[in-house]
C-alpha cells in the first residue's frame, strides 16, 4: 500500500510520533512518503497572514496519514491551511494530534473535530488519536497510535 504522512511539526514532537508511523509500515511493507508541511512565516502565537512553504499533492496514495499539533486549544492554522488545499474526494485517512494540555478536551478534542470538519468532503477518516504530552502514559500510547495506525491491510 503507498502511505503518505502529511505532517505539521513545530516543535518535534508531531514529527517524531510520525517517524514511528513510517517505520513500523516500513516494517509491514508498505511504501511510505513522508511530507512536512511548514509555512514561510510560522509563529505559533499568531494565525492572520501565514503562508504554506509546501503543498503536497496526496493524488495516487492508498492512504494519508495527518499529524498536527494544537495550538491555542484548536488545530494548527497550519494544517487548517493545508488541508484547504484540498479537493473533494474521500481519500481514506487517519488523523492524530499532539497538545500538551493535561486532558484532551482542553484542546485535543476541538483539533480533532476541527480536521473532521474542514476535511468533511475531502477524506474519509478511518481513525484518529490524541497524545498528551505531559501524560505520564504518553509512551505507551504513542505505542498503541502506532500499532493502531501502520494495521492498514
Amino acid at each position: 500500500m503507498k502511505v503518505a504522512l502529511v505532517i505539521h511539526s513545530y516543535t518535534g514532537n508531531t514529527m517524531g510520533i510520525a517517524d514511528k508511523i513510517g517505520a513500523a509500515l516500513v516494517r509491514k511493507g508498505h511504501d511510505v512518503s513522508l511530507f512536512h508541511i511548514k509555512a514561510k512565516n510560522e509563529n505559533p502565537n499568531q494565525i492572520k497572514g501565514i503562508e504554506l512553504e509546501n503543498t503536497p499533492n496526496l493524488k495516487g496514495f492508498d492512504h494519508v496519514i495527518f499529524g498536527a499539533p494544537t495550538r491555542g486549544m484548536n488545530l494548527s492554522m497550519v494544517m487548517q491551511l493545508f488541508l484547504a488545499t484540498l479537493s473533494e474526494g474521500h481519500q481514506s485517512a487517519s488523523v492524530y494530534v499532539t497538545h500538551f494540555f493535561p486532558f484532551k478536551w482542553m484542546g485535543g478534542s476541538q483539533s480533532i473535530k476541527t480536521f473532521l470538519k474542514l476535511s468533511s468532503n475531502k477524506l474519509d477518516i478511518q481513525k484518529t488519536s490524541i497524545i498528551n504530552w505531559k501524560n505520564k502514559n504518553r509512551d505507551k500510547e504513542i505505542q498503541c497510535l502506532v500499532y493502531q495506525f501502520s494495521d492498514l491491510d
